[in-house]
């Protein structure tokens, strides 16, 4: 109880918690008031959208990394792509990255900067060719990247193409060959005839003006990525086929049962500078057709290593990941390295050409006997290499510094996991995309008693900053969505991302992300085929905040297209599931009317754990149970009535009748708990799809709303007006993708993740008071040339999730964390 009057409190074991639920608005109606908040002073801060700017953070780390290379005459100039973040340059040998991309453009709706390719001009290093996916542009830079023009007349249609490579020919600048991977619909729509038009084919582009003019000198049924010139016979080229995660033209149907080594073409060779082209494959004894990379020996051009690898065949098991080596120049082929998933990266270390390295989804390899035997660095309890707590993702690029003679330090380019750097020949690992982020950020969340310790979910793992995003440590596991247990800090539950391509599983950690056990998984019932069931999961994850031991999950398959209405055979979703044990167990909680249902979010009243609510995926609208999950009823009226997926569900914490929920029809809110829904749309973008909710707790009449296309809005007055918060965003706010938003406990500092561009800030935090960690993971900040990659610890503090796809309902903490005993005298 409370201590009044003129009575003395002795308190033992109190913990002091700050303004996390301060007093509401005065708009709160007080007979409504179900969670009375601490009688703490209010906040003097500004609220977050009152703040001077957003600040790109350049983090967490990721997403589609592609070439690393550096200047030829200044060896302190490295440049970086990424296939969302752009062109990027350090001046301290790869330590600290910032963007350069003026004059390219960017994927239309989106400010993500596509560029897949990079290539310095060995002749002129002031120069550089990049080209893009999706856009399918090639823009060339005179001045070391600083600035861009287009430079691809002659590549018609652009639309389609994807350039994978640039080689430049050693007698002159003006003769550059570009490499492409081409869209099925482009063979299709000029009439020939392909065995699987959803592939990819690949066209080699020469031009002999320096890039005036581009012409065709081979066309086929898989993509192009690297060409290599003999330097003693300028006109024998040999090029490189496939790539890991596409199909040919003329792979066969099938599904998983196609041959692991099925469709493809291996490796192109000319002796006639593209006239002509002999197909080097099976027949030569190359099995494997997938050649991701491919790399020419420096001192003996006739040598040369090929990566080779198709994730996209096979099944369970498949030995696709080997290496080939050749020392005759293609005529013959002998695998060197097995039993990897996929080989995405082969190098020769110039500066001793009897190293060489691989890189694999499981494992480095190094040789130093010119490719013919291999040393393995990787973690095999893991089945992957890397830092701690991180898992790379599939390499598609190595660069060894040209100034080390031992070939120790080098970096590895990764989809997936961005930019790593070794400075041991491989050994050991660490992270090295400091400064840029390709990043497709799931979920956010902000520790409520520090809002410098913020948490974000991407692909490749759950990551950590303590220092408001400046600096970010990997958990582990990419993440599809991330729940904290609010009664345990350290107990968190996530469904892994990027664990195979079948029913995703769902993991459980009791210390903080450290460690992680499976714990549950979505089976296919009996009679339906893995194939339909696709990739079943639960797409959103919330503790009840009265009742944390209860707690609900959301299934989703993905279907084809995620913006499109499915059919009625398409199994959409599993309905609801729920553990009554904190998430250690699970169990069906539906009827016969959400059974088969999909659903995108679902929120728990602050209250009553027996009641939440699910917004549906396949156009079902919003359902509620009151007790427990046995029933739902569809609470739609006033809902929009067409096709719609309610992405976002936000329940006010004070007044738990009021509900918003947003998708793609925009923002609707309710104040009877769900029996009557009514629009809000001024100020917002018409069509934009809604991503994200939140509410400030400071003020639940300010809440926050992401949206697919238009960015970030606020409302100071429960959404009766909605404002753009664009201020600092390094495009206009209509090109900006947010996926999630979280906000500080006291409405002072928001955080908005994107769909390819990481994770932004809105207003500043305080200094943490949680001290910086020691030991144990990974930090974001590469060492020193000099120093090798050792682990970092495990965060301090206590952790807390809330907004997208995290769950931690606010106002639980005071309850969670404040521990009280009171003597009266």
């Amino acid at each position: 109880g409370l201590v009044e009057g003129d009575a003395i409190g002795e308190f033992d074991d109190l913990a002091a918690v700050p303004s996390i639920i301060p007093a509401p608005s005065s708009t709160t109606a007080p007979s409504t008031l179900h969670a009375p908040p601490p009688t703490t002073a209010p906040s003097t801060s500004l609220p977050a959208y009152q703040a001077e700017t957003w600040i790109a953070l350049g983090g967490p780390p990721g997403d589609l990394g592609y070439d690393i290379r550096y200047n030829f005459d200044d060896h302190n100039i490295w440049y970086v792509t990424d296939g969302n973040a752009g062109f990027h340059i350090s001046a301290d040998r790869g330590l600290t990255w910032k963007p350069s991309n003026q004059g390219i453009g960017t994927f239309e709706g989106t400010i993500n900067i596509p560029v897949f390719s990079a290539t310095v001009d060995p002749h002129s290093p002031s120069t550089i060719w990049v080209g893009t996916q999706f856009t399918g542009h090639i823009y060339k830079s005179t001045d070391g990247g600083a600035s861009w023009f287009e430079m691809d007349n002659g590549v018609e249609p652009n639309r389609g193409h994807h350039f994978r490579g640039f080689t430049v020919d050693p007698r002159s600048s003006n003769i550059v060959y570009a490499q492409a991977e081409v869209d099925g619909y482009v063979f299709t729509d000029a009439g020939k005839t392909v065995s699987n038009p959803t592939g990819t084919g690949g066209r080699v582009y020469r031009t002999t003006d320096g890039g005036q003019n581009w012409s065709i000198i081979w066309e086929g049924e898989a993509l192009a990525r690297y060409l290599w010139i003999d330097p003693e016979d300028p006109d024998v080229l040999y090029v490189s086929t496939g790539i890991f995660d596409r199909g040919p033209l003329n792979m066969p149907a099938g599904g998983t049962n196609t041959p692991w080594n099925a469709g493809g073409l291996g490796v192109l060779k000319s002796a006639d500078g593209g006239r002509t082209w002999t197909v080097l494959g099976k027949d030569r004894g190359l099995e494997m057709l997938h050649v991701s990379s491919l790399y020419m020996k420096p001192d003996d051009p006739k040598t040369l290593l090929a990566g080779t690898g198709a994730m996209t065949l096979g099944g369970e098991g498949a030995p696709s990941g080997i290496v080939y080596l050749t020392t005759d120049g293609g005529a013959s082929w002998q695998a060197v390295v097995t039993g990897d998933a996929t080989i995405g990266a082969v190098e020769y270390c110039a500066q001793n050409p009897q190293i060489a390295f691989a890189g694999g989804i499981r494992a480095v390899y190094r040789s130093e006997d010119g490719g013919h035997t291999w040393q393995k660095f990787g973690d095999e309890t893991r089945g992957t290499w890397g830092p701690p707590g991180l898992s790379p993702g599939v390499p598609i690029d190595i660069q060894v510094d040209p100034d080390d003679p031992d070939c120790d330090r080098l970096f590895i380019n990764n989809y997936i996991g961005g930019n790593f750097f070794s400075n041991d020949g491989g050994k050991t690992w660490a992270l090295a995309s400091r400064g840029y982020s390709g990043a497709l950020v799931k979920g956010l969340a902000v520790d409520p008693l520090d809002p410098n310790h913020i948490y974000a979910g991407v692909r490749m793992a759950a990551f950590v900053s303590q220092d408001g995003g400046q600096t970010w440590q990997g958990l582990d596991n990419g993440v599809l969505t991330l729940a904290l247990d609010p009664s345990d800090p350290q107990h968190l539950l996530n469904v892994a991302g990027e664990r195979g391509t079948l029913a995703p599983p769902l993991l459980e950690s009791r210390d903080g992300g450290m460690n992680w056990k499976e714990v549950f998984r979505l089976a296919a019932p009996p009679g339906v085929p893995e194939d339909q069931w696709g990739r079943m999961k639960f797409w959103e994850i919330a503790f009840a905040p009265s009742d944390p031991k209860l707690v609900y999950a959301a299934s989703l398959n993905d279907p084809p297209d995620m913006g499109e209405p499915v059919d009625d055979q398409y199994l959409i979703g599993a309905g609801i599931y729920r553990s009554t044990d904190g998430g250690a167990t699970w169990s069906p909680a539906n009827d016969s009317a959400v059974a088969n249902l999909g659903f995108a979010s679902i929120a728990v009243s602050p209250v009553d754990p027996q009641t939440a609510y699910a917004g549906s995926y396949g156009g079902r609208g919003i359902f509620k149970t009151t007790d427990g999950g046995a029933s739902w009823s569809p609470v739609n009226s006033g809902l929009a009535p067409a096709y719609s997926i309610y992405r976002a569900l936000a329940i006010d914490p004070y007044v738990p009748e009021t509900i918003y929920a947003g998708g793609n029809v925009g923002v609707f809110k309710t104040t009877d708990g769900g029996a009557e829904w009514r629009q809000l749309a001024a100020g917002l973008e018409p069509g934009d799809t809604v991503t994200d909710i939140v509410i400030d707790f400071a003020n639940p009449q300010v809440l926050y709303v992401a949206t697919s296309r238009a960015g970030v809005f606020y409302s100071a007055d429960g959404g009766q007006a909605f404002h753009p918060l664009t201020q600092g965003l390094d495009v206009s706010l209509g090109r900006l993708a947010v996926q999630c938003l979280d906000l500080s406990a006291d409405g002072t500092v928001l955080y908005a993740g994107t769909f390819g561009r990481g994770v932004y800030r809105l207003g500043t935090p305080p200094i943490s008071p949680i001290p910086p960690a020691e030991g144990g993971m990974v930090a974001t900040a590469t060492p020193s040339p000099a120093q090798v990659p050792t682990a970092t610890p495990q965060p301090s503090g206590r952790p807390g999730f809330c907004g997208g796809a995290f769950a931690l309902p606010l106002a639980a903490i005071s309850l969670v964390w404040l521990k009280r005993r009171r003597r009266i005298r």
